[in-house]
């Protein structure tokens, strides 16, 4: 295992170089599993890490992929193997990759964080963790152990779900913190026992729950004596009334310092381990030995009992598990580099010992969900890696929007501003919104929602890591990781650490399905990062694809994406211009900011004053006439991110008889909710015609009348120049796609847009003869190129947003890594894979066949 960290205040506090040097040939020399430095550079990077308090939890496979992406730390580590000093190496990790830092809370935000859990509990989530926790609990034959962990990022209700499911079943919180860095507070005591290292962590472990069984059954026999008051509420009550930010209660304290103190008389008493035999024939290995305390009942006994007292002081027959909830439960883990820590493996041996009486839960907030989610191959029991047995699927499905405010069917702009946006998401910054003062709730709560993305203390760190540029992208634009190794570790880490959501863990708990969910109070919180000076986001985005972690896109849709981004928040940001309603722009602003206002090379007439291609038969003399900028000069839109659609098409009508309640009342149109979110849309995978589309108002109040849509195609191919292709415009019909219904008689015109990035003649042009008579008006815009003459936002970056275009044309070509020799080989490996002739050098005829070998000799 890892040594302890220096102790020291400061964490970030610099090692001696010496000491670095020292201990790490110190453990080098002491395993010779390391010894190899070509199979285990990633191994040696992890020590590094660990010892020096700057980095400290790196993994192995997230120190490969760091020493393959930075020739910088390669030959730095390269040059330390043989010279034996390693400090150089210390300070470019500590650069590449340092250690979050916990969140710190004002007392204005601890008064609100502690509000916050007086709200009125809203969703099921408790009730749907009960269901997971019941269905496994019956079929524990399948599972090697009776627990699971709760797989989420930051804020979303894990520590409140586990309270609210203790006043319904009975639930022993522990709260394993290593100090006064969250809520609830940390059982100091539980957390200084477990961190002990004067004993074997299997002892440690199965006297801890035989005390803790053993004081909770001696409680309920001496104070428990109303059976109208159910148990669990009781004890929750019991355990929680009166708790503070940074303590618990008398009786709770006192409760967890008579488990500890016995647990240390059991670990001195001698221990009897028993061994099961095998079944004849069976293919199982025997299990790992059973323990008991000599002269003491075994944990599954004390269990047991308990079961029995609490049938008599509750006269009814108990047939549920007692929940065992360990929140920040990453402190368990002294984490070596074989994975899973000897505290959690003795853990999960003893609840399986102890069987379906009892059900673990652990929580986590800055661990890492590998800790208690490894992949089966990389279990340490041979059931579960063999697949005989299976571990528990973690939970995740925690709920969203449950704060969100219902809305009358014609909501102002000022009805759905930012005391409507903050409630959406998780419920984090809805609770301590609204329990903050008045006059400091928008600061405080932007500027916690920017210290949770950075995963920092207070403001903005002088330069950012790659995490945490990447964390800031995604809250902005829908983006992907890959599912090879080094993407799968930096995923997590954007869940551990960023915000990131975990909608399920694979089955096998190889890999992760995550988002970033629509959030606007964390996107607009990472759109006042990115106004900085000091953020450059096309130079991030550049950086982060070529990292070979995230999906590069098909066509170049995240960089057109991070243009209209940009482009909306030079007008939301702009210090001369004053919006009436903060986040909603005019959208003759936005197409200002994101288009070069000057007519195109070949002379035709600015945009702004074009004339429609399509017009609205129903008033055709009125459409056909007006100006782009006259049509659009009352309407605004509203986005600070992107949602991606999963499906096909569209189904934007209101909701059905049958799923609106009660079924008679009318309700919102979808296609307002895009608007009302805050979000922009992207297509699904494949969609047909169009890539991405914002949403506009006319006027300040939304309803299906006043709404219409700016519609974008994205093309990454240099055949789509500067002349228009009338076709592509045509696919962009809103009622062939489904976004507008048959009997819809829009007013609003559209505006559809192409954006032809890789054009090389730069052009910008309204498609607008010949005019036709159609369902909907429509402006058509041809853009092509991606230089400052057509994006004023590019500027002098060209080169940069160049090499995001291509590496979303030749994202598939990493694979050939290596020297040129061996690329045309690995090309040969792919045949016409690619244009070159190494990816054709099978096609050849039979005089071609002569001539090579003339020449080969």
């Amino acid at each position: 295992m890892f040594p302890s960290s220096p102790s020291d205040p400061d964490p970030f506090n610099v090692p001696t170089s010496s000491s670095i040097s020292e201990e790490l040939l110190r453990l080098l020399q002491a395993d010779p599993a390391t010894r190899d430095v070509t199979s285990t550079e990633g191994r040696r990077l992890a020590i590094l890490a660990k010892i020096d308090p700057r980095t400290r939890d790196i993994s192995m496979e997230e120190g490969i992929g760091l020493l393959v992406n930075n020739d910088a730390l390669y030959g730095a580590f390269q040059k330390a193997t043989v010279d034996k000093t390693w400090e150089t190496v210390a300070d470019l990790l500590a650069k590449l990759r340092p250690a979050p830092a916990q969140v710190s809370e004002t007392k204005e935000s601890q008064d609100a964080t502690l509000s916050s859990w007086s709200y009125t509990y809203q969703g099921t989530a408790h009730d749907v963790l009960w269901e997971h926790i019941t269905d496994h609990s019956e079929r524990n034959v399948d599972f090697y152990s009776p627990f699971c962990s709760i797989v989420q990022s930051s804020g979303t209700g894990k520590s409140r779900c586990i309270d609210e499911l203790s006043k319904e079943h009975l639930v022993v919180p522990m709260c394993l913190a290593a100090g006064p860095s969250g809520f609830p507070a940390s059982d100091k005591s539980l957390y200084a026992y477990f961190q002990t290292s004067t004993s074997d962590p299997e002892v440690r472990v199965e006297a801890f729950l035989c005390a803790l069984f053993d004081v909770l059954d001696t409680t309920i026999q001496s104070e428990y004596d109303d059976p109208t008051v159910p148990l669990a509420a009781w004890f929750r009550h019991r355990m929680t009334a009166g708790q503070t930010f940074l303590s618990h209660n008398e009786k709770r304290v006192t409760f967890y310092s008579q488990v500890v103190a016995k647990a240390h008389t059991l670990a001195c008493k001698r221990v009897v381990k028993t061994v099961d035999t095998p079944a004849p024939g069976s293919s199982q290995p025997p299990s790992p030995p059973k323990m008991k305390f000599e002269d003491c009942p075994t944990a599954r006994e004390i269990v047991q009992r308990l079961r029995a007292t609490c049938q008599s002081k509750t006269q009814s027959e108990l047939e549920d598990p007692f929940v065992l909830a360990f929140d920040e439960a990453h402190t368990l883990a002294d984490e070596g580099l074989t994975g899973i820590s000897s505290v959690i493996q003795h853990l999960r041996r003893s609840l399986r010992a102890i069987g379906e009486y009892v059900f673990s839960v652990f929580l986590s907030t800055t661990g890492k969900i590998a800790q208690f989610t490894a992949p089966s191959d990389a279990d340490p029991s041979n059931r579960v890696s063999s697949r005989a047995l299976s571990l528990v699927p973690p939970f995740t499905a925690l709920g969203w929007d449950k704060l969100a405010k219902a809305l009358p069917l014609k909501p102002t702009f000022e009805m759905i501003g930012l005391d409507y946006q903050v409630r959406l998401g998780r419920p984090l910054f809805g609770t301590r919104y609204l329990n903050l003062d008045v006059d400091l709730r928008v600061n405080e709560v932007m500027k916690f929602a920017a210290s949770k993305i950075l995963n920092v203390r207070d403001g903005l760190p002088p330069t950012l890591t790659p995490d945490q540029q990447t964390a800031i992208l995604c809250h902005r634009l829908p983006i992907e990781f890959l599912s090879w190794g080094h993407a799968t570790q930096l995923e997590r880490k954007q869940v551990e650490n960023h915000m990131r959501v975990c909608v399920t863990v694979r089955e096998g708990l190889i890999s992760l399905a995550t988002i970033n969910s629509s959030e606007p109070i964390l996107s607009e919180a990472a759109s006042n990062i990115m106004s900085k000076s000091s953020f450059n986001a096309p130079k991030a985005l550049s950086e982060s694809l070529t990292g070979c972690s995230i999906h590069t896109g098909n066509c170049g849709e995240l960089a057109a994406m991070l243009l209209v981004t940009l482009a909306r928040d030079k007008v939301v940001h702009a210090k001369e211009k004053r919006l009436a309603h903060p986040g909603f722009i005019p959208v003759i602003d936005f197409l200002k900011s994101l288009f070069a206002s000057a007519p195109d090379a070949e002379g035709v007439a600015s945009i702004f004053s074009a004339k429609p291609s399509v017009y609205n038969a129903t008033s055709a003399k009125e459409a056909k006439d007006t100006t782009l900028e006259e049509a659009f000069q009352d309407d605004f839109l509203h986005f600070n991110h992107f949602i991606k659609r999963g499906a096909q098409g569209f189904k934007f009508a209101a909701k059905t008889a049958a799923t609106s309640s009660p079924p008679t009342l009318p309700t919102l149109d979808r296609l307002l909710g895009f608007f009302l979110r805050n979000a922009a849309l992207m297509g699904a995978n494949s969609q047909r015609a169009f890539d991405f589309i914002t949403f506009t108002c006319r006027g300040c109040t939304v309803r299906k009348s006043a709404m219409s849509i700016i519609i974008y195609q994205v093309k990454n191919d240099s055949s789509y120049s500067s002349k228009p292709h009338a076709y592509l415009f045509d696919a962009m019909d809103p009622f062939e796609l489904g976004i507008f219904g048959p009997g819809d008689d829009p007013t609003i015109p559209v505006i559809r847009i192409v954006m032809a990035l890789a054009g090389e003649a730069p052009a910008l042009k309204c498609v607008q003869t010949p005019q036709r008579k159609g369902k909907f008006t429509a402006y058509d815009i041809w853009v092509s190129g991606l230089t400052a003459a057509t994006y004023p936002i590019v500027g002098d970056q060209e080169q940069i947003w160049g090499d995001i275009l291509r590496t979303s044309q030749s994202g598939w070509e990493s694979i050939y890594n290596g020297q040129e020799m061996a690329n045309e080989l690995k090309k040969a490996m792919t045949p016409s894979a690619g244009d070159d002739d190494a990816s054709w050098a099978w096609l050849k005829t039979a005089g071609e066949d002569v001539v090579m070998n003339e020449s080969a000799v």
